[in-house]
């Protein structure tokens, strides 16, 4: 179980017994455990969506759910779009991008980013009716989580430094790890709402694979913080497209 705990306590704040240090090794034998993350994480979110439609209109509801999501994860992906928002509309080189990424203070460009990701996952939770918001509350954090699978497997380390936590996650996944992301996925999308389920996919899966290319072509490769964004990204195009498709 120290690989699936490794997963658990890196990717959320939920309260793990014992200690699990972070190595190389730990990290490579936690990547193909970060679908069932997103699984546990969309479960908590579709009991409290349930929960919540019972008492309150669907805007405090999408709220909710919402703050949820960024407080189960520590904000970490948040943090990662905001940094990564900075580095790439800096309009500058890519090294001099990557530094911006690095700075711990957050620019115009990534404030903006956060806003707007925020405001649309409400907003397409909101339109969503009672009966199947809690489908698109579950979905949301599985498929960010499957993206990082692909990310991490699909580019390599970006900063020539080795000294980044980042760099212990790239080049350590496997194509079976990637293959078992997306058949989880697909399981996890076809089960939860049927035949919407397939286009889901290819809209999930686009969005994931354009901007990790997009991002190999600005930086050359990952970083903690593009892993972050894209995990963000992903979601937000999950609950826009369940937004379009289950009505």
């Amino acid at each position: 179980m120290t690989p699936f705990i490794t997963a658990l306590r890196f990717l959320t704040v939920l309260p793990v017994p014992g200690k699990t240090s972070i190595t190389a090794q730990s990290v490579a034998r936690s990547i193909p455990y970060y679908p069932a993350v997103g699984i546990i994480i969309g479960i908590i979110m579709a009991l409290i969506c349930v929960g919540a439609d019972a008492v309150f209109p669907p805007l405090v509801t999408s709220v909710l759910l919402v703050l949820v999501l960024s407080v189960i994860s520590g904000g970490l992906h948040l943090d990662g779009l905001a940094d990564t928002s900075d580095g790439l509309f800096s309009a500058r080189p890519r090294n001099e991008a990557l530094s911006i990424m690095k700075d711990s203070s957050t620019g115009v460009m990534g404030v903006i980013a956060l806003v707007l990701v925020l405001l649309l996952k409400i907003a397409a939770l909101t339109s969503l009716s009672d009966a199947v918001r809690w489908e698109a509350a579950f979905l949301i954090p599985v498929a960010g989580r499957c993206s990082l699978v692909y990310m991490l497997y699909a580019l390599p380390y970006a900063r020539s430094s080795s000294s980044g936590l980042g760099s212990m996650f790239f080049g350590r996944t496997s194509t079976p790890t990637v293959a078992s992301a997306a058949l989880i996925f697909t399981v996890c999308a076809l089960v939860t709402t049927g035949l919407p389920g397939i286009a889901l996919l290819i809209i999930a899966g686009l969005s994931c694979f354009l901007f990790t290319l997009y991002i190999k072509q600005r930086l050359g490769g990952g970083t903690g913080d593009t892993t972050g964004a894209l995990a963000e990204i992903v979601e937000t195009v999950t609950a826009l497209a369940l937004a379009a498709l289950l009505v």
